[in-house]
């Protein structure tokens, strides 16, 4: 994806011509780090073959695709959004299960900790009802206002599809906030050039970042798995040739094509004495540079290694804090620019629903939460522990507090555990008086009155 600023106004056919030829580069970008990702490394790829006859493996070690499975992984939960309003909340729910928000969740995560940016288009589908669908960030170029507010107001989505023959017909697509223009340009020009209204009173998408510069989250550390990969291949091939010894053959004269064969056989050629023998070599490998350098690998990406039994054994609630204070930082990045998106995908979605039904977005907007959680390592003991110690100390809405990760919102849950005990007094006759006192419904309350025949029948049923 390109993020440019231009000053606000409606693009000509030669600026978004000029947009997508820029764009190029970026795509090369994020194309290379879809290979690593797929176990396609450009610096093995295009390394220059040996010829001397020497052993050529070229291992590459998956490592982008085990920092990506284990950011996701802590993050693969997907986002919740609450509304005060019930049936606006109703609304939204229903929208986010009809999308199969989970699924596209995961895809933008994967997307995100690629690329460094995931992509969310919302439409209205054959039954005119709003959805929302990840889609390719190698097909998005958003165009921002260069005030300081920086709004989206342009969105360009370009793709190529195959025409006739061996031709290839280029698609564009212009997202303004009231209306979207549609066209294909091949090398005849600009053909079919048709617009219609946009409902959404917004530019209809949501812009995932991996945070403010975009970038993967192994996107860093590529030289240093490259050259992790480069040296165990290396080692591999010095180990390799070990097996496959050379035999030194003398006192003989060969051609060049019988050179050629001899040094396939792994066969070296002295002319001078007469002699033949075995020749081996020797393999220095250092272990602890190569340990080293996988650890940097997972410190320079914020990653933490779950193979190695230090991060995953039996540590305390603190140590695991301490080893994942990077982690987290990342996470809580990523969370919030997942918060922001999510929310513009429901303000998105609300335009669409005003425009059949009288409700206020903005004031809605105003008491909207989105909760994004994430999977962590953390011993919840330590902390359990911690909370019932304080039990007879601090409030009952400090204490709930302190479980962050279990519970989504206090103060929801303050009101279900009143609401539970309201009904388990009711369940044995019990109810609260004017100051909070528990009192039997059928005992009359302080200062109410009450006849003598009925208190007659009180003292005789006792």
């Amino acid at each position: 994806m390109l993020e440019v600023r231009k000053i606000k106004h409606e693009l000509t056919f030669d600026e978004v011509r000029e947009l997508i030829n820029l764009h190029a580069h970026n795509q090369k970008r994020m194309m290379m780090l879809k290979d690593y990702y797929n176990g396609k490394s450009h610096a093995l790829m295009y390394k220059e073959r040996k010829t001397d006859g020497k052993s050529d493996n070229r291992v590459f070690f998956p490592f982008p695709y085990l920092i990506t499975s284990t950011l996701c992984g802590f993050m693969n939960i997907p986002p919740q959004v609450r509304c005060e309003d019930a049936n606006i909340q109703e609304v939204i729910d229903d929208l986010f299960k009809y999308s199969d928000n989970a699924k596209q969740y995961s895809s933008e995560l994967l997307d995100m900790s690629i690329t460094g940016v995931a992509v969310e288009q919302l439409y209205l589908d054959k039954k005119g009802i709003t959805r929302f669908k990840r889609i390719s960030p190698l097909d998005i170029i958003v165009v921002k206002s260069s005030d300081i507010i920086g709004d989206i107001f342009c969105i360009i989505k370009h793709y190529e599809v195959d025409g006739i023959g061996e031709d290839r017909e280029e698609y564009v697509e212009l997202y303004y906030e009231d209306k979207i223009v549609r066209y294909y340009q091949n090398e005849k020009g600009i053909h079919s050039v048709t617009e219609e209204d946009n409902y959404f009173k917004d530019v209809p998408f949501c812009i995932y970042k991996n945070g403010e510069e975009m970038l993967g989250d192994f996107e860093r550390v590529i030289d240093v798995i490259d050259a992790y990969s480069l040296y165990q291949s290396e080692i591999l091939n010095a180990t390799q040739d070990i097996t496959n010894a050379l035999m030194l053959i003398s006192g003989c004269n060969l051609t060049d094509e019988q050179l050629r064969q001899v040094k396939n056989l792994r066969v070296l050629v002295d002319e001078n004495n007469i002699d033949a023998k075995m020749i081996y070599n020797e393999v220095n490998y250092d272990d602890m540079y190569a340990s080293q350098m996988r650890k940097n690998i997972f410190s320079l990406s914020s990653c933490v290694d779950l193979t190695d039994a230090e991060n995953v054994g039996n540590l305390s609630g603190s140590a695991l804090k301490t080893r994942l204070v990077n982690l987290l930082y990342l996470c809580s990045v990523k969370a919030n620019y997942v918060k922001e998106a999510v929310l513009r995908r429901v303000e998105l979605m609300l335009n669409i629903y005003s425009l059949t039904n009288a409700i206020d977005v903005d004031e809605i907007l105003k008491n909207t939460v989105v909760d994004v959680n994430y999977n962590t390592l953390e011993d919840k003991t330590e902390m359990l522990n911690l909370v019932n110690g304080l039990r007879d100390v601090v409030s009952q809405e400090t204490l709930l507090g302190l479980l962050d990760g279990i519970i989504i919102s206090v103060d929801d849950e303050l009101e279900k555990i009143n609401k539970e005990k309201e009904e388990n007094m009711k369940e044995f006759g019990f109810m609260a008086d004017m100051n909070g006192h528990l009192q039997n419904e059928e005992q009359p309350r302080e200062g109410e009155k009450v006849d003598e025949e009925t208190e007659q029948e009180t003292v005789r049923q006792r």
